[in-house]
């Protein structure tokens, strides 16, 4: 391994000893195995310590201290790092296991890292115990200093709008789902922050003002950044959640859509960057169709149809008279003059009319000549 040394040839006890004695000859080795957090987040790298500690009067050789990684690798990776002071190291998976000599008073620390893994999909817990000779204060490995168990409160965010389109003068309602679903609480020196950048959405929409409420606290509202930020503990398996309103302008112009994203740096799906489509919303902006009508146009009134002209009444023509046959004698019949029975009878009618009338003049001329 890495940076391992040897200690020089050390220097034998001339009687036994044992752990913890308390005469004037005492044999004893101090583990103390500490990491850089108390709690992890995905992706993030923990850094271990172990300290091994001569604390006794008797110089020790061959001193063997192995560090179980079982319980780390189920949510991390050992990033094969490990260096030490004093001794040698060596790693036969999952055992890191260190072999030294040390003189009373002296100490030597091992160092190494693991990253957790991103996302977490395992227990959410870096589990690791570190065991001693007889004479150790880690015996067992289950003494206090001597194990470590790293919880992860592991942060899920998401948003959503009531609505998918929305017309100008609709109300729009955004809700922020938030949950820790890790294995620890987050601390009061590392608090989940969700960030809704409301920009793009405020071009064409308006804050509903007292709108904004969660149900952990807290959530505030910046008018002048246009943003949402919310931060707060949430214990593990702890749920929250906020929303909030906004009318969408009307008369609307500009682009067609509201959409935002949220940000949250501790979170597992949100961080900056994320392209995961539960961390934002989109409306659609549906507009009635206001173009004006084409101008109108005037029909022309259709020119009329000249009645047809009625055909010119037949002319009719009487019939041309019977040629005269004489009739043989013997017969009783009167010779055909050419003139009909009707020619006859209308003109007899003629000379009646003109005879009454001659006749009335002359009756009146005479009843005055009497007088």
């Amino acid at each position: 391994m890495s940076d391992a040394a040897s200690s020089p040839a050390p220097e034998q006890s001339s009687a036994p000893v044992q752990q913890g004695t308390d005469g004037p000859e005492r044999c004893h080795l101090k583990i103390v195995k500490t990491a850089d957090r108390d709690h992890y987040l995905p992706g993030e790298m923990v850094t271990y310590t172990i300290t091994i500690t001569n604390d006794g009067n008797q110089m020790i050789t061959g001193a063997v201290v192995a560090d179980d990684l079982s319980g780390d690798l189920q949510d991390g990776v050992y990033n094969d790092d490990a260096h030490v002071g004093t001794g040698t190291l060596s790693y036969a998976p999952p055992i890191l296991t260190w072999v030294g000599d040390l003189k009373p008073g002296d100490s030597t620390q091992i160092v190494y890292t693991v990253t957790a893994n991103n996302p977490d999909s395992g227990p959410k817990h870096l589990k690791d115990a570190v065991t001693g000779p007889g004479f150790s204060s880690c015996p067992t490995g289950t003494e206090d200093g001597c194990h470590l168990d790293l919880g992860s409160p592991s942060l899920t965010v998401s948003k959503e709008a009531d609505r998918k389109q929305a017309k100008p003068g609709e109300l729009v309602t955004y809700t922020v789902r938030f949950g820790n679903s890790g294995s620890d609480r987050f601390p009061d020196n590392d608090l989940p922050v969700i960030t809704d950048d409301l920009n793009q959405v405020l071009r064409h929409s308006t804050f509903v003002a007292g709108s904004l409420s969660s149900t952990v606290p807290t959530a505030t509202f910046d008018p002048t950044a246009r943003t949402i930020t919310w931060t707060g503990g949430l214990a593990a398996g702890e749920e929250g959640s906020f929303s909030y309103q906004v009318q969408v302008d009307d008369p609307y112009s500009g682009e067609r859509f509201l959409h935002n994203t949220i940000v949250s740096p501790q979170s597992t799906d949100c961080q900056e960057g994320s392209t995961d489509v539960r961390c934002r919303a989109h409306v659609e902006i549906r507009l009635e169709d206001r173009t004006p009508p084409p101008p109108h146009t005037p029909v022309p009134t259709p020119t009329p149809t000249p009645a047809p002209v009625p055909p010119p009444a037949p002319v009719l023509v009487p019939p041309a008279p019977e040629p005269h046959h004489p009739q043989p004698q013997g017969h009783h019949e009167l010779p055909h003059t050419g003139v009909t029975g009707t020619a006859v009878l209308a003109g007899s009618a003629l000379a009646l009319l003109l005879g009454g009338g001659g006749l009335l003049m002359l009756t009146r001329r005479l009843r005055r000549h009497r007088r």
